[in-house]
């Protein structure tokens, strides 16, 4: 799931409903890295951390990490989604 929401802020989706995810995504990645991406992503997803939490010792806003954990969550909704087709 992690590695989804990283090639998506590589190569963002075009015309989805959801490609402004892809886009904040690749700015925060841009701005922090892709490890301190995962880390986050791992906190929120793995460690229940809350979004802004999720942040704490890696010298990021917490606003961004909102960002990463609601594009995590709606990344894993869509996956689910897909499973039960």
């Amino acid at each position: 799931m992690t590695t989804l929401v990283l090639e998506r802020a590589r190569d963002p989706r075009e015309n989805h409903h959801n490609a402004h995810f892809d886009e904040a995504m690749a700015a925060v990645v841009d701005r922090y890295g892709a490890e301190a991406v995962r880390t986050v992503i791992h906190r929120v997803l793995v460690e229940h951390y809350p979004f802004r939490t999720a942040t704490v010792t890696l010298d990021m806003r917490n606003f961004d990490g909102v960002r990463i954990g609601t594009t995590a969550v709606w990344t894993l909704r869509e996956l689910n989604a897909q499973g039960d087709d």
